[in-house]
């Protein structure tokens, strides 16, 4: 598969019955169709901004647990704002962003990649763009907002529809985003207190482009792994392209994920894979994606603690921030505004 636009490849020849004008003015309203299309492809391809902003808030608080005691200091609850403030804007673009930038993840090369020479189909080049006003911001503001659009990136590296990656409009169905995207987050259970998240705020090297390729190749992995208790591995929801360049597309299980739904077990002829609506597997495979991240969120605010966009860390909160010395003194717990 190509590209998402190989379907209207047909629409290159005089169609039966048509004369020139009427195939040119439908090979037109074809291409239309398709760029309406992409709109959609944006909206939903990963995590909604309202599960980006939860999923910000619960890693500040491990991130803050994880540090508070040391010389590190705690993330203020202002600090927290503006960073899921800009993850869910980014995650919430406007349609004709999303027209234009749709923002999938390159498994090969991790290149910036376009269609038609107009969109364009990758997320990387705006993965760097973030990283660059990062490095460069001088003031708390600008350092927080752009730490919270290089988080949105970092945690849609855990949707598999992304990264495999899957396009996944199918206006022809009236399906416009991958369902997983929108599956809910167990926010009791994710913040409970996880030997993991500590040791990404102690590790002591790394970079934001790793962490990404990282946190995508262990959600690539998941997406290969068995589904337990049966011959099929999770595939069977999103099945790689074997070009690793290429669009894949939704297996036999088909984009229902968290519904009841059907298929043939593969190499087992004559019986079928079965998954129900609200089962247990489903809650179990999305909870290890959103858990990994919450991972990588603590692992990026670490990061960008210790000034890993090797231009400037971030500037001491009471330099930037005056206004705020008081507030700052006390260190208050990002659970305290989240009330």
């Amino acid at each position: 598969m190509a590209t998402p636009f190989a379907w209207a490849a047909w629409t290159t020849g005089p169609v039966a019955g048509t004369n020139a004008s009427e195939t040119c003015g439908f090979r037109r309203l074809c291409w239309a169709l398709a760029l309406v299309a992409a709109i959609g492809s944006g909206s939903a391809l990963a995590y909604e901004g309202e599960i980006h902003q939860q999923l910000t808030f619960i890693a500040a608080r491990h991130y803050n647990q994880c540090v508070e005691g040391t010389r590190e200091a705690l993330l203020t609850p202002l600090q927290v704002r503006y960073i899921a403030k800009a993850n869910a804007a980014q995650a919430d673009r406007s349609w004709w962003r999303r027209l234009f930038r749709w923002n999938y993840y390159d498994r090969s090369e991790q290149s910036a990649g376009r269609v038609l020479w107009l969109l364009e189909t990758r997320m990387h080049a705006s993965f760097r763009d973030s990283l660059e006003r990062l490095g460069n911001a001088q003031d708390l503001g600008r350092q927080f907002t752009s730490l919270g659009r290089v988080v949105n990136h970092v945690q849609d590296a855990t949707t598999p529809s992304f990264v495999a990656p899957i396009f996944t409009t199918r206006w022809w169905r009236f399906n416009v985003g991958d369902r997983f995207a929108s599956f809910p987050v167990d926010g009791e259970a994710l913040s409970a207190p996880q030997l993991e998240m500590c040791a990404e705020v102690r590790a002591a090297d790394g970079s934001f482009e790793t962490l990404l390729t990282a946190t995508a190749e262990r959600t690539l992995a998941s997406i290969r792994e068995p589904i337990r208790g049966m011959p099929a591995t999770w595939e069977a929801f999103w099945e790689f392209d074997r070009d690793a360049d290429d669009f894949g597309s939704y297996g036999p299980a088909g984009n229902n994920f968290g519904r009841q739904t059907t298929f043939r077990c593969p190499g087992d002829e004559g019986r079928d894979c079965v998954l129900l609506a609200a089962d247990p597997l489903y809650y179990q495979y999305a909870a290890a994606r959103h858990r990994d991240a919450v991972r990588a969120t603590v692992r990026a605010l670490a990061l960008v603690r210790q000034g890993a966009t090797e231009r400037v860390a971030l500037a001491p909160i009471e330099r930037a921030e005056p206004a705020m010395a008081g507030a700052l003194a006390a260190r208050l717990p990002v659970e305290s505004a989240a009330r």
